[in-house]
Formats: structure tokens, C-alpha cells, sequence
């Protein structure tokens, strides 16, 4: 397996100064005041409960908050949640959330809002794909079977005090917390007989869902009256581009702000006087492999999956085809998760426009 990754912006970011916020002198197709990014395809959907794309996941992170968070250096830290408390041997979780937490409708969040949500996620029928992370409460089971009427292991106790209890101690609980399924949604919005949540959402993070043209673009505005550090940019523009050599065209013209390079141009860039200066690298998070269904021939023949995986010269795909961009990876975790050696990170290269 070769080890290389994007690793997600978080939400947090836009209150710090991007670097490679440079608007170009051919601004045909760009907002003012907005960066401009591309995606290679369109989210399925901004509805937390049913995300599973990363490219949902990537937008969703920037309209919706959670109890947690995760921050820059993968820890765990307070977002709607001020702080917590964990006891009964790592079974019983209680939240303290901020006051003052508004819904971009207006409309502060509750710890009822949070039980809503989780509840959502869970009820039987419901179809999201995500119950996983958290079908470790207490009662989760018995409530998506349809056998019990509420999940007991979710309890409010006051409006910014929400308890959660786990059937038994499972110490990644928290880190599940930070996925998109726990973000909290209104109620309100949800059950709008008018408008499909799915693509107008309604959150409470630092930017709000503009417009949405599907596989166009979509554009975010920033949330004026957000709780945390507001952006230093008006909004976001996500332009869906498919092709990575339009992408670099329209990069190269001005009509987007950063790229991450397609492998096959990316000696092309270093080697460039007008670029090589201009791309920057961040250590990643994903893990690139080949894999096999080992429950059908012939790769149900251990041996045989073993000549395969011999056969192929890792370290030659990642010199020429990664051209270098990343390491050999040692299993299926990222190495920037791993707290056992040896540590070695990947890297997800990035190109920044000019400044004109």
C-alpha cells in the first residue's frame, strides 16, 4: 500500500489568515471577496445523517457544528460543548453546552436539539447509513429495532446539559462525536413539508449554503452571527470540475484561488520559475490501497493474494506514479493516527495562485 492523503480544513480555519487568498487579474467567473476551490464531483448531500462522501463531509464541516471537534493536531476540542465530564468508567458522558449557540434560523440550540438529532440518525426506517457511530448508546439498539420508544441512554437534563451513557466503555466514543453524523440540526427545518433539507441546510456554523448548482458549484457566505472565530472571507465558491486538465486551465487563468496538483502535472510545476515557489504540502490522512474480496475465488487463496501482493512494486509506484508524494504505508491506519512507530507522514501537495 502507498500512504497519501488530504487532510480536511477545519472549521475553525477561515478565522485565520489564508495565505493563498491572492485574487488574479482574469477574474472571469469569481466572486469577490470569495475563495475559489475546485471539487472533482458533486456532494450526494449536505443532510448530516445521510453523508458519506468526502466531499460532503468537506462542506457540511463548514455549515454544521457538533458537541466535539477535532483540532488541527487531531485532538479532542470543545465546539458546541464548553466542556465534559466522563465517569462510570467511561460509560456516562455529560455536556455542558456554550449558551448563545444560534441556528442560522435564529433560533438557539438546545441539548433537546441534540437528542433530536441523535434520535434522527437512529430511528427505525430512518435509512441513514451512519447509525454506527452512535448505536453505542444505551438503548440505541433496542430503539432502531423499534422495540423501545426512546433511546434511554440519551437524557436532557437541562437546556445546555445533555447526558449521553453507553452500553459499556468504548474509548473512541468522543473522536465519533466529531463525525457528521453527530452535528446537531433543528427539528423545524428537518420536517418543512416545503423545502428538502438535503439541499438547504440550516446550521450553525461559520458559513451558510448560498446557492447550489448542482454539479455547477456551490457557493457559501460567511455566517455573520457565528458563535466562534468568524472568517476573514466573504464566502467560498466550490466549482465542480471533473477534469483535472480543465481544472489546471482554469487555475492557470485566475478562475481558481488553490488546486491540489494532479500527479502528472506536478513536474511540471516544480520545475516552473511562475509556480514552484507558490506550492505548499500538508500532511495526510489517507491510506491508498488495492483490495481483494477474499470471500471469492481466487482470491479466497491466501497464497495466492500473498504472490499478488509481492508481485507488486510498491516503491516504484510511489517514486513514479506519486512521484514521491507520500510514503509506504505499514497497514490500513494513517500514520498521523498511529501512536505506535514508526511514524512516518504523508504529504497532499497544493498549489497556490500568483500574486498579480
Amino acid at each position: 500500500m502507498i500512504s497519501t492523503a488530504n487532510r480536511r480544513f477545519d472549521r475553525c480555519l477561515p478565522c485565520l489568515i489564508i495565505f493563498f487568498l491572492i485574487f488574479s487579474c482574469s477574474p472571469k467567473n469569481k466572486i469577490d471577496g470569495h475563495i475559489h476551490y475546485r471539487l472533482n464531483s458533486d456532494p450526494t448531500t449536505l443532510d448530516p445523517s445521510f453523508i458519506v462522501d468526502v466531499h460532503g463531509g468537506l462542506i457540511s464541516a463548514k455549515i454544521f457544528n457538533g458537541l466535539v471537534r477535532l483540532d488541527e493536531n487531531l485532538n479532542i476540542v470543545q465546539d458546541i460543548a464548553k466542556k465534559w465530564e466522563i465517569s462510570d468508567n467511561g460509560t456516562t458522558y455529560l455536556f455542558y453546552l456554550k449558551e448563545g449557540v444560534m441556528f442560522s434560523n435564529n433560533r438557539e440550540v438546545t441539548a433537546g436539539d441534540f437528542k433530536y438529532s441523535f434520535k434522527r440518525v437512529l430511528k427505525p426506517g430512518g435509512k441513514s447509513p451512519n447509525t454506527w457511530v452512535l448505536d453505542k448508546i444505551a438503548g440505541a439498539q433496542e430503539f432502531m429495532k423499534g422495540i423501545a420508544e426512546d433511546v434511554e441512554g440519551i437524557t436532557v437534563i437541562d437546556n445546555y446539559t445533555l447526558m449521553v451513557r453507553l452500553s459499556k466503555p468504548f474509548s473512541p466514543f468522543l473522536h465519533l462525536l466529531t463525525m457528521t453524523a453527530a452535528y446537531v440540526v433543528p427539528e423545524e427545518e428537518i420536517d418543512r413539508p416545503d423545502r428538502d433539507f438535503s439541499v438547504h441546510p440550516v446550521g450553525t456554523g461559520p458559513f451558510l449554503l448560498k446557492t447550489w448548482e448542482h454539479n455547477n458549484k456551490l457557493v457559501l457566505e460567511r455566517n455573520d452571527h457565528y458563535f466562534d472565530c468568524k472568517a476573514n472571507t466573504n464566502g467560498i465558491v466550490y466549482r465542480i470540475i471533473p477534469e483535472d486538465l480543465t481544472a489546471v486551465t482554469e487555475f492557470e487563468v485566475g478562475n481558481l484561488d488553490a488546486i491540489n496538483i494532479p500527479s502528472n502535472e506536478l513536474s511540471r510545476y516544480r520545475k516552473s520559475s511562475q509556480w514552484k515557489n507558490l506550492i505548499s504540502s500538508a500532511d495526510g490522512l489517507n491510506t491508498y490501497y488495492l483490495g481483494f474480496n477474499c470471500s471469492r475465488p481466487p482470491f479466497d487463496n491466501v497464497n495466492l493474494r500473498r504472490a499478488v501482493a509481492h508481485a507488486i512494486d510498491r516503491g516504484k509506484i510511489l517514486k513514479s506514479f506519486y512521484e514521491g508524494r507520500g510514503t509506504l504505508a505499514d497497514g490500513p491506519v494513517p500514520e498521523m493516527l498511529r501512536t505506535w512507530p514508526p511514524h512516518r507522514l504523508s504529504m497532499n501537495i497544493t498549489l497556490k495562485s500568483r500574486d498579480n
